[in-house]
């Protein structure tokens, strides 16, 4: 190995789309061996993923000084260190090593209190690289963290596309039946509601199944009672063989309020599962098609989407057909071989990101029509 790279994440929580993001790139990093820290509580199903036993995993509890002494170890022993999701991106910045951070989405609540931009900006400042993993996540940071934008580097997210080649093998359905089905937590940025909502307008036919869990869902469940629709919604609460879920529906819709990416919506297209999501942020990058996008929260624009995909063979045979060529351009291979090259590019230790020396010029990757760097 070339180099080594420590990777810092709040947990791995087995339906988290930066979580597996961080386990698969550790797996298949070829110039530089990987470790991953995990601090936050027990949420770590992904350790229990025999896809992933070859990870070198360290579990920190903060109340044990011998997995702090481990930790310190292996990122004082790394070349680069990468940190992944707030709140690991304030606590790694004071560390004295050299280090990335990854910015996985559009939007944050922080930024909505405008008294902490100062601070943020000085956050992200005490790292020697910053990446987004799309467009439009760069284009919301560097408005926050001006003049910090020609900083910031495109590194788009990527899965294992030879993972979901058992997902595309589907059997005739026998009772009749269309089953919609999404990825996610039970969270205020990914709108289940929506879907739910939905099915009020579609032929009974239609079902909608959710893999997935969090504080939202008791609201899902409530709303589907409400509109009559308990039948036709289910749960598969946490699902750990994503391939297997996917295999079982035949339309995966996203309909968050915002993403960074959609690595979720990759793995459906990968399952060559027709997608229809919001026309949000990172969303709006991976299915760049106007037919098989919708405005965010509204149900009506979705049904008729799905109507149509439900009504008409060719359309759903055009829509699997996209969703199949689309999905080879996000290969995991080439999201880990973009990192690497930034790892390659900090690694001699040029000086931090300073908004002071935001003006002073830094190493580049491929020069984008945006002032900020994109290794796409």
């Amino acid at each position: 190995m070339a180099g080594s790279v420590v990777h810092i994440i709040n947990d791995l929580n087995g339906n988290g789309g930066a979580e597996r993001l961080v386990v698969e790139m550790a797996q298949r990093q070829a110039r530089f061996s990987a470790t991953v820290i995990v601090w936050k509580g027990a949420n770590h199903e992904l350790l229990e993923d025999k896809a992933f036993a070859a990870v070198t995993i360290i579990a920190v509890k903060l109340t044990s000084p011998s997995s702090i002494a481990r930790a310190w170890r292996a990122m004082r022993a790394a070349d680069v260190v990468h940190v992944h999701l707030f709140p690991s991106l304030y606590f790694c910045a004071l560390l004295p090593f050299r280090k990335i951070y990854t910015e996985h989405n559009t939007w944050n609540r922080r930024r909505a209190r405008r008294w902490l931009r100062g601070i943020e900006r000085w956050v992200y400042g005490r790292y020697d690289g910053v990446a987004a993993i799309s467009a439009p996540v760069r284009d919301h940071l560097s408005e926050w963290l001006a003049p910090m934008a020609a900083k910031i580097h495109i590194v788009e997210n990527g899965v294992s596309l030879d993972r979901f080649a058992s997902a595309r093998d589907r059997k005739p359905r026998e009772d009749g039946l269309f089953y919609i089905g999404m990825v996610g937590s039970f969270t205020e940025k990914k709108d289940q509601e929506t879907i739910v909502r939905a099915l009020q307008r579609l032929p009974d036919k239609v079902h909608a199944v959710f893999a997935g869990v969090g504080e939202r869902r008791p609201i899902v469940e409530e709303l589907a009672g409400a509109l009559g629709l308990q039948e036709r919604v289910h749960f598969s609460g946490l699902v750990r063989d994503i391939p297997a879920f996917l295999s079982q529906i035949d339309l995966y819709v996203q309909s968050s309020h915002w993403e960074g990416f959609g690595v979720a919506v990759v793995e459906a297209m990968a399952s060559d599962l027709p997608v229809l999501v919001s026309d949000v942020g990172g969303l709006a990058v991976v299915v760049d098609n106007d037919d098989y996008r919708f405005p965010a929260k509204n149900h009506g624009q979705l049904a008729d989407r799905i109507r149509e995909l439900t009504s008409d063979d060719e359309k759903y045979r055009n829509a699997t057909a996209y969703a199949r060529r689309r999905a080879q351009g996000f290969s995991i291979d080439r999201t880990v071989s973009c990192y690497e090259d930034l790892y390659a590019l900090i690694k001699p230790g040029p000086p931090s990101l300073t908004a002071a020396g935001a003006d002073a010029g830094a190493p580049r990757f491929h020069r984008s029509s945006h002032p900020s760097q994109d290794l796409r």
